[in-house]
């Protein structure tokens, strides 16, 4: 959520490093992010990232459902693509709003005129998220907008999963796991964790 592009002035390119940028609708900035990097700040600060030799991943995530959310993450996207070479980034993600269980019950007591905190939220094994038909409403709409331009194995989709359990054989996780589209169908337990390099998030 960073808007920061002096950093890269000041950092040398390192393969083993991905910088990676949240990025949002105005209108869900505006609303929720408050204090953070604006939509054109953060798509300029990718910019200089790639300028300057730096991998980049995208993160469509965390997405925040709305009455228009169709129409809110078409404008943010087109943003997106006139500015950015979208071949040119590492990967991408996405993935809808979710947080823990727990947490929510206090953000709920400490903000009770928040919209986002009083939505009700499907919940599961201690992780709040929006309902299954919401978040694959969001999804799917900015993956179809996303493989126009990207190939499907360079994006990575957040699934929190309700009914489909995916166990993570290195962690021992079998809450959520990050797959590609292609391997979201018929998915097995011989899941295997995507490598990564680490990342930073700015």
């Amino acid at each position: 959520k960073s808007h920061r592009k002096d950093i890269y002035d000041l950092l040398k390119p390192d393969s083993r490093m991905i910088f990676a940028y949240t990025i949002s609708p105005q209108s869900v900035i505006d609303s929720y992010e408050h204090k953070t990097g604006s939509l054109k700040d953060r798509i300029d600060a990718v910019k200089k990232a790639m300028e300057n030799g730096f991998t980049v991943r995208l993160c469509f995530d965390p997405m925040i459902y709305c009455s228009n959310f169709e129409k809110e993450y078409e404008e943010m996207f087109k943003e997106v693509v006139d500015s950015i070479d979208l071949t040119r980034v590492k990967d991408i993600s996405i993935g809808s709003f979710r947080l823990s269980s727990d947490y929510l019950k206090i953000m709920r007591h400490k903000m009770p005129d928040s919209a986002i905190c009083q939505f009700p939220f499907e919940t599961n094994n201690g992780t709040a998220a929006f309902p299954l038909v919401i978040r694959e409403k969001m999804e799917k709409h900015l993956m179809k907008l996303l493989t126009e331009y990207v190939a499907e194995d360079k994006i990575f989709r957040l699934l929190y999963l309700f009914s489909l359990i995916i166990f993570d054989m290195t962690t021992g996780s079998d809450n959520v796991a990050i797959v590609s589209i292609k391997e979201y169908v018929g998915i097995t337990k011989e899941y295997k964790p995507i490598a990564s390099s680490p990342t930073i998030l700015v």
